[in-house]
């Protein structure tokens, strides 16, 4: 079965080498004290979250699918349901959101990149967060 390993070094090139995130963070509000070390292991936990929690359901993911029962129940595939609340617990689904809201306020470019990990090792459970970022979105503009 194929495993994911997020590509945290090229991912690093890219924030650091290329985009000189930190300088830019520096004038960002709310993200000044955030250095290398920080996003590092922010990266860091977010990838072993991802590579043993969501990853291994990927197929699961794909083969079982989501169904509605004819009560009117959504089923995810076995244990997404699980993996959502670890994804939260680890704060990871609240990284961009809002501090005012519980959110970590951070850039959003650090919750993307998260994003795209998680879309990369399990596509159809990043749905979910993605599907819960649009909403908090959409509420935080018009609600």
């Amino acid at each position: 079965m194929p495993q994911y390993k997020a590509p945290l070094r090229d991912i690093r090139f890219v924030l650091y080498e290329l985009l000189d995130i930190e300088k830019h963070y520096s004038t960002v509000p709310g993200a000044a004290d955030l250095n290398a070390e920080v996003i590092d292991a922010m990266l860091s936990e977010a990838a072993k979250l991802i590579e043993t929690v969501a990853a291994p359901l990927n197929r699961i993911g794909d083969e079982d699918g989501c169904h509605l029962t004819p009560e009117g129940v959504v089923r995810t595939p076995k244990g997404f349901k699980e993996a959502y609340k670890k994804y939260y617990e680890a704060g990871l689904g609240g990284l961009s959101g809002d501090a005012d809201y519980g959110g970590q306020g951070l850039p959003p470019s650090l919750g993307l990149v998260v994003s795209e990990m998680l879309a990369a090792a399990n596509n159809s459970f990043s749905m979910y967060p993605g599907l819960t970022n649009g909403a908090i979105a959409c509420i935080h503009a018009h609600g």
